[in-house]
């Protein structure tokens, strides 16, 4: 994509692959059509892309985020997927779960994380696993039809704040899961808080419903929001690293969220029951 003479020249170059690549033998029309653009830019002086300007907002808002911290992919099939993103990318397995770690009495997942070589890309990808009822996973296939992005996670250097001002702006758009009280009644719960976080900061993840976990390194605390739009899709984490104390912007630091993952494939299938969509694998009535 060549630059104008007005942009400064120069141009910049994009290679696309479509990064979950693989049919559903059941759906012929279940297609993804999401993509992993690589782009180079050469000698390109303008702003983003050629054919952009920039534009003042009149309006600014900020909440605080600073950047991407993992993008989340549902599938059919992880392994191939997952054999695909090493070949393409050069990526490593970075974490694994598997379904007798993330299960509930009604469904299982199996989720491998890849990085790239200093953890600062980490691409999670999830598939169902075999269950007493159809579990978030397949209801997400079905809804999108076909595989694609879960959920996006977004770093910021101070969760507490941009939640505030999250839940402050009514048009934001963003309703987050609720946390059970009983959450932070756990003693592991208790213990990772009391050791890691100062009094107030206790008091405001009880407030806001921040789910907390950690790993040798440091800290991660997390919210997730509802599916953004009408079906049960794709949605938002909000996450902040805390290493040695420090906020750091290495996506790896404080673990990749075990206790809480389970935590929100939980919240999830609260959702899912609520909505109906819990359907027992055997043909029988929804679970509520």
């Amino acid at each position: 994509m060549p630059a104008s003479p007005e942009e400064g020249g120069g141009e910049v170059i994009f290679c696309e692959i479509l990064i979950y690549n693989e049919d559903d033998p059941k759906n012929s029309f279940a297609k993804s059509d999401t993509v992993l653009r690589f782009v180079q830019y050469k000698n390109f002086k303008g702003p983003f892309l050629p054919g952009y300007r920039t534009v003042k907002d009149a309006t600014p808002l900020d909440y605080g985020i600073t950047k991407i911290d993992h993008i989340v992919g549902n599938v059919y099939n992880m392994n191939k997927i997952i054999s695909d993103l090493k070949k393409w990318t050069g990526m490593h397995t970075f974490a694994h779960f598997t379904k007798e770690e993330i299960q509930t009495p009604w469904t299982s997942l199996n989720s491998e994380v890849l990085s790239n070589n200093d953890s600062r890309v980490l691409f999670p990808i999830n598939e169902s696993a075999e269950g007493k009822a159809e579990s978030q996973i397949l209801e997400y296939l079905k809804a999108y039809n076909g595989p694609g992005v879960q959920h996006l996670a977004l770093k910021s250097n101070n969760i507490f704040n941009t939640i505030r001002s999250m839940n402050a702006t009514s048009f934001s758009g963003f309703e987050f899961i609720p946390t059970p009280d009983t959450y932070y009644e756990d003693p592991v719960i208790i213990k990772r808080m009391t050791e890691n976080l100062e009094p107030s900061e206790i008091a405001a993840v009880k407030e806001l419903g921040i789910l907390i976990d950690l790993d040798a390194d440091g800290i991660l605390l997390q919210i997730f929001t509802k599916p953004l739009f009408d079906r049960p899709t794709v949605f938002v984490e909000i996450i902040q690293r805390k290493c040695q104390g420090v906020t750091i912007e290495i996506p790896g630091c404080g673990g990749f969220g075990k206790g809480n993952f389970k935590a929100l494939f939980e919240s999830i299938e609260r959702l899912q029951a609520l909505r109906g969509g819990l359907i027992p694998t055997d043909g029988g009535r929804p679970a509520c």
